[in-house]
């Protein structure tokens, strides 16, 4: 990770202006009076942080800050607006589902929440008004194993209809998009067109398209796109926000034309929006969907070459993508329900009810800021955003804090993130004898412009892709391991000489936390390097290297049990976070890779004192990164540290302090990963949020 660099992005989700102009924040349309809708995550009661709208990649990240779909806005990952409404003419009276529109004109009526449901592919919300129930299922299909769908950036609205009180019911739903799904900075310029193939279409981009640059985080090129199958009772209409929704309002359908006066987001808000007229609702439920999403061709460029997204491997064009994605909605809804049904149960049968909610929590975030591409010589590949604490490409530590989720689900993803990081590694534009902390800056992957001197991560990034590299390897079929760990053997072999200078004290030099500068014999950080230098050994065994298994794996063991006895504090209670720094301590994560691996390296005696001392240690809200910053914690880091302590009482117990955090606090926004344990607070300096490196919370299932 490099240094914050959080320009232009929100504070927060809860001030951010709506597209019908500024307003304090809002809670919802649900009257005080009314009993607060029951809210289940992962199967568990529990209050979310943030729900997750529409995530399936960096540009197709909407959220609700909040639990109420009626009454609040959506945002992007990093508080800006991204607007949707919703509105349903039930009998001729207009009911608000989604957003929180004011019309002049025309009364709308609130629907009530009943409830809220979340699992790790879906959000599904259930509003009441006027005799009907509406289940609006917000899915970001995660697609394990499968390139092709995986690499779709759509999202799938679905609403569901039924009445409530057996009578029949006049029913009609609308849906519009407002142009900040183009742009995140509202003085901007968009244009919009409706096109029409099995599915009706509206595409709304930037007047002036930048290819590879960025307006606010959002793409300054390609197109928001809102889609919905064609039908008899389908009406479109483009134009001002209060003048589109108003004729709904009023009549029930749209006025089926374009505005063709292009302009500014917040010059009379453009919207573009799709209804349907629904047959009379009584006993049998009736279906609307629609598709949300934005395409940017090409996507990267990587050392020069502009690089295609991967659909355009499958697909001819975008409408075709929707089309299909559309036709197949049944299909992809029955998947995500078994995988939802899937994680759910694993994560509950490895730690309970509190663990499957954070595992529901965290797996869209964690996809969400993948970019699937063809690469190179035409396979898939796939890039990592380093989302809010900086727009590194594919940075090293980063993807080794998220890759938990992918080793349990996905290996095939994991190795697709790797492989553009180890090409350049190996490739003569990269200098350094350790390997690169990223790949430039999004979405230019054109290697590190500073070169080798650029934020040095010796043990931490060499440690890290060693150890992923043998994570994957040991999950996937041996000659794909094989075929994969063949053609970096020489960058294995060099890191893995690299790591036995660095150890076991390593010498002052950056780790993952980096902006809390560089420290010398940091003792989590020789724990990455031996069980680096571990994962170097299996390595080397893979491709039939038995002298330097044998040796690298000595050493490994030598080193560890000199490092044993240098970072044990002279109280004998805990390790010292730095050896020689007699009385402090620090979380050390990196021995969950231990376990993980099973290298089996790291004491027993060691797990015990730590697990001991961190239970007497944690704040209210977590365990923070070390003791010199009280105030800093890292939620990935508590999750491995959880993991490999698991069979001690603080491993549940951590996750148990991380669930009151995210759901009984103030915190309304995706999850953070560094935050104060003390307050519960974002903190002050690292307002962070939506980064992927909360798929370590996948790590318990690695070892259980």
């Amino acid at each position: 990770m490099a240094a914050p660099s959080l320009g232009a992005l929100a504070a927060g989700c809860e001030s951010e202006r709506s597209s019908n102009g500024p307003k304090p924040p809002v809670t919802g349309t649900r009257p005080s009076s009314m009993v607060p809708p029951t809210m289940k995550v992962g199967g568990t009661t529990l209050r979310p942080p943030a729900v997750p709208l529409a995530v399936r990649d960096p540009y197709v990240s909407a959220w609700l800050c909040g639990t109420e779909l009626g009454g609040s806005w959506a945002t992007g990952w990093g508080g800006a607006p991204m607007s949707v409404c919703g509105l349903a003419r039930v009998d001729g009276h207009t009911y608000v589902w989604c957003g929180d529109p004011q019309l002049s004109g025309v009364s709308l009526r609130p629907m009530t929440q009943s409830s809220l449901e979340v699992t790790p592919t879906c959000s599904i919300f259930t509003l009441e008004g006027g005799g009907v129930r509406l289940a609006v299922e917000w899915l970001s299909p995660i697609e394990p194993g499968d390139p092709r769908l995986q690499s779709v950036p759509l999202a799938l609205l679905t609403v569901t209809v039924s009445s409530t009180d057996g009578s029949h019911h006049d029913v009609e739903v609308y849906c519009d998009l407002s142009g900040e799904w183009a742009s995140w900075i509202d003085t901007d310029h968009v244009v919009w067109q409706t096109s029409q193939t099995a599915s009706r279409h509206w595409a709304i981009q930037l007047a002036r398209q930048d290819p590879f640059a960025e307006r606010n985080e959002m793409a300054a090129w390609g197109s928001a796109v809102f889609s919905t199958q064609t039908s008899p009772s389908l009406t479109y209409e483009s134009g001002g926000s209060t003048t589109v929704r108003e004729g709904f309002a009023t009549t029930g359908r749209l006025a089926s034309r374009t505005d063709t006066r292009f302009r500014a987001i917040d010059d009379d808000t453009p919207v573009c929006a799709l209804a349907h007229e629904l047959d009379s609702i009584a006993t049998t439920p009736a279906s609307v969907q629609w598709s949300v999403g934005h395409f940017e061709t090409p996507a990267v460029q990587y050392l020069g070459q502009a690089l295609d997204p991967l659909w355009t491997a499958y697909w001819p064009s975008w409408e075709a993508v929707v089309d299909d994605f559309l036709a197949s909605a049944p299909a992809a809804r029955s998947r995500a329900a078994a995988l939802d049904t899937e994680v759910t149960a694993a994560a509950h049968q490895a730690g309970g009810p509190n663990y499957a909610a954070l595992c529901a929590l965290s797996l869209r975030q964690a996809y969400g800021a993948c970019q699937l591409v063809v690469g190179p010589d035409g396979q898939p590949w796939a890039f990592l955003k380093e989302l809010s604490s900086d727009d590194d490409v594919s940075t090293v530590d980063v993807m080794f804090d998220s890759c938990p989720v992918w080793l349990h689900l996905d290996p095939g993803l994991l190795a697709m993130l790797l492989e553009p990081v180890l090409t350049y590694a190996a490739s003569g534009r990269w200098s350094g004898e350790y390997a690169p902390h990223g790949l430039g800056f999004w979405p230019l992957a054109n290697g590190n412009p500073i070169g080798a001197s650029s934020e040095p991560m010796p043990v931490e990034d060499s440690g890290a892709l060693l150890v992923m590299a043998a994570a994957y390897a040991s999950r996937v079929p041996v000659d794909v391991a094989r075929s994969f760990l063949a053609r970096y053997q020489t960058l294995w072999t060099q890191w893995a000489d690299l790591l036995v200078t660095q150890l076991p004290s390593p010498p002052l030099q950056l780790t993952t936390v980096d902006y809390l500068g560089p420290s010398a014999g940091n003792t989590n950080l020789a724990i990455l390097g031996m069980v680096g230098l571990a994962a170097a050994a299996g390595l080397a065994a893979r491709l039939g290297d038995e002298a330097s298994a044998r040796t690298w794996l000595a050493q490994a063991k030598s080193f560890v049990s000199h490092w044993a006895e240098l970072a044990m504090d002279p109280s004998k209670l805990h390790l010292d976070a730095a050896i020689g720094a007699v009385g402090s301590w620090s979380d050390l994560y990196n021995a969950f890779w231990d376990r993980a691996l099973g290298t089996g390296l790291v004491p027993e005696t060691v797990a015990a004192t730590q697990a001991t001392w961190y239970r007497s240690h944690r704040s209210a809200f977590g365990l923070p990164i070390e003791s010199a910053t009280p105030i800093l914690a890292r939620l990935d880091q508590q999750m491995q540290t959880a993991a490999w302590l698991y069979d001690y009482p603080v491993g549940p117990e951590m996750i148990e302090t991380l669930v009151r955090y995210l759901g009984h606090t103030g915190y309304l926004a995706p999850l953070p990963d560094t935050y104060d344990p003390q307050t519960g607070t974002r903190g002050p300096k690292y307002n962070w949020r939506a980064r992927p490196v909360v798929g370590a919370v996948f790590g318990l299932l690695l070892v259980r």
